[in-house]
C-alpha cells in the first residue's frame, strides 16, 4: 500500500517535467533549400537589428509561421522576435536548428486562425522550457512579476514567400504582420491567403 502511495505521487510527475517541444535539424526536416538561402538571407539582412537587440540583452530568433493549404502551397512567413509571446496563441511549435542556430517554426491552421493564433498555446512545462533555455533575460522577469516586463512591442519586417510544389513563386518583405493576406494568383486562379 506504501508503495502504491509513492507510485501515484511519482506518475503526475513524470508528465509535469516533460515538454512537448521537439528540436530537429532543419535538413531532416524540410527539404527545400530555396527556403533555407530565404531564411538565412533574412537574417542576414537583419544582421544589425539583431546585433542590437542582443547588446540590449534581448536574445533574437527567427520565427517562420507556415500555413499548409493543400498538397501543393505553402505559405512561409519570417519574422524576428525577442520574446516568447507566440507560444501562447500557437501550439504546433518545432525549433530547427540551422547552421547550429535555433528556429521556431510554427504551424498555423488556415481555418481558425486570428490576430491571436488558433488560440491553444503549448503547455506551462513547454513554455517554461522555451523561457529557461532561449529567453532568460524574459524569464528572469517572468519568475519576478508574473510576467514579461518590461513589455516591449517589436515588429520587425517580415518575409513572406509562397511556394507551389517547393518552388518559390512569390516572395516580399513588408512591415506587416504574420497575420497578413496576399492575392496569390496560380495560373489562372487568385486566390486571398
Amino acid at each position: 500500500m506504501k508503495q502504491l502511495k509513492y507510485l501515484l505521487l511519482l506518475i503526475p510527475s513524470l508528465f509535469v517535467s516533460c515538454n512537448h517541444i521537439q528540436t530537429v535539424d532543419f535538413d531532416s526536416y524540410i527539404n527545400n533549400e530555396q527556403l533555407k538561402k530565404e531564411i538565412l538571407d533574412y537574417k542576414r539582412i537583419h544582421g544589425q537589428e539583431i546585433k542590437k537587440h542582443e547588446e540590449e540583452g534581448y536574445d533574437t530568433y527567427v520565427e517562420v509561421f507556415y500555413t499548409l493549404f493543400n498538397d501543393s502551397i505553402r505559405k512561409y512567413v519570417l519574422n524576428l522576435t525577442i520574446d516568447p509571446e507566440t507560444f501562447l496563441f500557437y501550439n504546433n511549435i518545432k525549433i530547427v536548428k540551422l547552421n547550429e542556430e535555433p528556429i521556431f517554426l510554427i504551424q498555423k491552421s488556415c481555418e481558425r486562425d486570428t490576430l491571436f493564433g488558433d488560440g491553444s498555446g503549448i503547455d506551462k512545462s513547454s513554455y517554461d522550457y522555451i523561457m529557461e533555455k532561449y529567453f532568460p533575460k524574459c524569464n528572469e522577469s517572468y519568475v519576478k512579476y508574473g510576467y514579461i516586463y518590461p513589455q516591449v512591442c517589436y515588429e520587425p519586417e517580415v518575409r513572406f514567400l509562397y511556394f507551389f510544389n517547393d518552388s518559390l513563386i512569390f516572395k516580399q518583405d513588408i512591415m506587416g504582420s504574420s497575420q497578413d493576406q496576399k492575392l496569390l494568383r496560380i495560373g489562372n486562379h487568385e486566390v486571398w491567403r
